[in-house]
């Protein structure tokens, strides 16, 4: 029996020995979050979150069609021309030549196989550098820190991966020193401007070897200066690009005006690095930099004391720190830099002392490892696939294209990335967002300033008298401004508009254009504001044929198909609202509206568990500040179905009695609910706070009130 016994311990024993204190348990961590995170990557869509990306493809269209690589603003009216170092040459041929060979599933598979190929590197040094029993936990991290900035496709992503390549073979590979130069030509064509990273690697590991020499007694072997010619040879690549010695001042042009305007060149604050939240990718990203930093620091500070840390760590360590305080752009650079500094001299033991912190390291990470991928595996609300033109001015473009003309297009930068793709060459517009490198701040100030200021809008427009003008909506400020003063240049009138932005048309250059396309009832910045509500009976039909005749034109654009489906809805006409709001599912299907009208329509209809499940569906892509609306839907729904135990639940995350936003028909809803269910007091109460509130004209209301507090016995 006790053998039995003892046999069951042992084996509990050596169990938990394998998967705590063995290569085995690393390999495995490995393999699967490299699995789900490749599963993720495959699976996440093409979208907006900057418009950086098309105007790679453009320079690269641009290449491939000239046989020049872009050195002037070629797709830009402003002027004088502009003339500069296009830095990342390399990667603009590299993704316009897969998006030509295979769309923007090729990106898709480009952007995973990248990030897969550097997570895999970060792992091998975390291993061969002896994090050991820390290994699953750090390499969580890592891979979350790289996933929301590896998400966006620019060449940053190569740096990234060169970053740790580089790493791996001077530290555990240094036979293999040989293919850094061919590396360093490759990383100094595909982001240039980050030759001072490679640099920094570079000069690290020559210092740390020159220390080294100076405590050696035997000559200079043949096998050190091989090494060393490969060190210098990597150091040499930044003359080994089209640019030559032109590249060498790029990276060191001023971003101090340009940090005002754009987040990642920001500098970081202390209330940054003590700040964690996870609600959002991109807070998550800051978060897990902060842990990552706070970390690293203290492995630093600890490695120091003991004496166990190299001059290289220190100098690759020291010169994150400088590029740190460079902006936010440079948080992955830092955390990469510092791999070597994260590491842990003693192995893992199962002695009794020790084996509860293990118990509880192995549930930490054994948390990290369930919780972080099925979380990403959660594709329920992803953009369409392979690519979403949500938050891009596609149908602003759709038209463009459509008119078949040539001509100039004032922008806003933040969008242009994405209209030099769409409309060059046949259009020329103002700038996008490569600056300070391509644009100046000034020529930033101009551009940005004529949609906020009057004395810029009238001074740009007397300059160059674009033949179009794409107003974006957002800020509000923008809204207000352009609203308001285009109306002072009458020769620009309103022909489109999409989710991001407004065209107006010179007519005076365009009249054919201006006559047949002109939208002269609605007013596109109202109708994003208000939605159709503020729209007069009497100028309904010919807004809603203004509707129809920019559908025609762009099928896909979300705030018209809304507009039209909304127009259907509101008159009662939802088998023909059917067709613009599956649109609106299929093509944003991460979007709340197509839902929410799905929802509108069932209910119209009487199909109100069809309207409760769309709702719902609704409901898990709209922020709070949207829900109380589908909220008091649902109520209504539940409550013709007499469940009345969930409409109460449901509304009672909505109404609060003492609140300013709750009028009284909310008031009353929420008490005749209550009525239902049997709670009586609170019922009581609801109806008589919404009696004091309901206005002696409201004559139905006051009346519906008045009978429910008969019933419940109240004067």
């Amino acid at each position: 029996m006790n053998s039995a016994i003892d046999f069951k311990n042992k084996t509990k024993q050596n169990f938990a020995a394998y998967f705590l204190n063995s290569d085995n348990f690393n390999y495995i961590c490995f393999a699967y979050l490299f699995l789900m995170l490749g599963v993720y990557f495959f699976r996440l869509p093409v979208v907006a979150s900057d418009t950086d990306l098309w105007y790679h493809l453009n320079g690269g269209r641009y290449l491939f069609d000239t046989g020049v690589i872009p050195h002037t603003g070629f797709f830009s009216f402003l002027t004088p021309e502009k003339q500069w170092v296009d830095y990342y040459w390399l990667f603009q041929a590299v993704i316009y030549k897969i998006y030509s060979l295979a769309g923007y599933a090729g990106i898709i598979v480009f952007r995973a196989v990248l990030y897969l190929a550097t997570i895999s590197l970060v792992f091998q040094y975390l291993y061969k550098n002896r994090v050991e029993k820390w290994l699953p936990v750090f390499f969580v991290l890592f891979c979350l820190l790289l996933l929301y900035r590896n998400s966006i496709v620019r060449p940053h992503i190569f740096s990234y991966l060169f970053i740790v390549s580089f790493l791996v073979i001077l530290e555990f590979y240094p036979k293999k020193v040989k293919y850094l130069p061919i590396l360093a030509i490759l990383w100094a064509n595909l982001h240039g401007i980050e030759y001072p990273v490679l640099m920094l690697i570079i000069f690290s590991y020559v210092v740390d070897h020159y220390l080294k020499r100076l405590r050696a007694t035997s000559a200079v072997s043949k096998n050190e200066i091989y090494y060393l010619v490969s060190l210098v040879a990597s150091m040499a690549a930044v003359f080994i690009t089209p640019h030559g010695i032109k590249l060498i001042r790029v990276p060191f042009i001023s971003t101090e005006y340009a940090s005002a305007y754009m987040k990642e060149l920001g500098k970081i604050s202390i209330d940054q690095v003590l700040y964690f939240n996870f609600s959002s990718p991109s807070s998550i990203h800051s978060s897990i930099f902060n842990i990552l930093l706070i970390s690293i620091c203290l492995a630093v500070i600890i490695n120091l004391f003991k004496k166990s840390i190299k001059v290289k760590h220190i100098l690759l360590f020291l010169g994150g720190v400088v590029l740190l305080a460079k902006g936010n752009r440079f948080t992955v650079e830092f955390i990469l830099l510092s791999l070597p500094c994260i590491k842990l001299e003693k192995k893992l033991t199962l002695h009794p002392a020790g084996r509860t912190g293990s118990i509880l390291l192995f549930i930490l990470t054994a948390f990290f490892l369930f919780f972080v991928p099925f979380k990403l595996l959660d594709f329920k609300g992803l953009p369409k696939y392979p690519f979403s033109n949500s938050n891009l001015p596609h149908g602003v473009t759709s038209f463009l294209n459509h008119i078949d003309k040539k001509g100039t297009v004032m922008n806003f930068p933040v969008n242009g990335g994405y209209l030099q793709w769409m409309l060059y060459p046949d259009y020329k517009i103002a700038m996008d967002m490569e600056v300070p490198f391509l644009f100046s701040d000034d020529d930033y100030f101009k551009v940005r300033h004529s949609f906020l200021n009057e004395v810029c809008l009238r001074k740009f427009i007397s300059t160059y008298n674009p033949a179009f003008i794409a107003a974006p909506w957002k800020p509000a400020a923008f809204k207000k401004f352009f609203n308001t003063h285009i109306r002072q240049f009458p020769e620009y009138v309103p022909v489109f508009f999409d989710e991001i932005e407004a065209l107006y048309v010179n007519k005076q250059k365009l009249p054919e254009i201006a006559d047949k396309y002109q939208l002269k009832k609605i007013d596109p910045f109202m109708l994003v504001s208000s939605g159709i509500s503020r729209i007069s009976d009497d100028d309904k039909d010919p807004v809603f044929n203004e509707l129809l005749k920019m559908w025609d034109i762009s099928p896909d654009s979300r705030i018209v198909n809304w507009a039209i489906a909304s127009v259907y809805n509101t008159s009662g006409n939802y088998d023909k609202s059917a067709l613009y709001i599956e649109v609106l599912v299929k093509e944003f299907p991460e979007r709340p509206e197509g839902y929410n009208l799905s929802g509108d329509s069932f209910s119209g209809r009487k199909m109100f568990k069809e309207a409760i499940s769309s709702y719902q569906e609704a409901l898990a892509r709209m922020d709070e500040a949207g829900k109380n609306e589908i909220y008091k839907k649902l109520w209504t729904c539940h409550t013709h179905l007499l469940q009345h135990k969930e409409a109460y639940s449901i509304l009672k995350k909505v109404v609060n009695p003492f609140s300013p936003a709750s009028n009284y028909v909310d008031l009353y809803k929420l008490g005749f609910s209550a009525l239902q269910i049997g709670k009586t007091i609170e019922a009581r109460n609801l109806m008589k706070f919404a009696y004091m509130q309901v206005p002696d004209n409201d004559i139905t209301w006051k009346s519906r009130i008045k009978e429910q507090l008969l019933k419940l016995n109240v004067d």
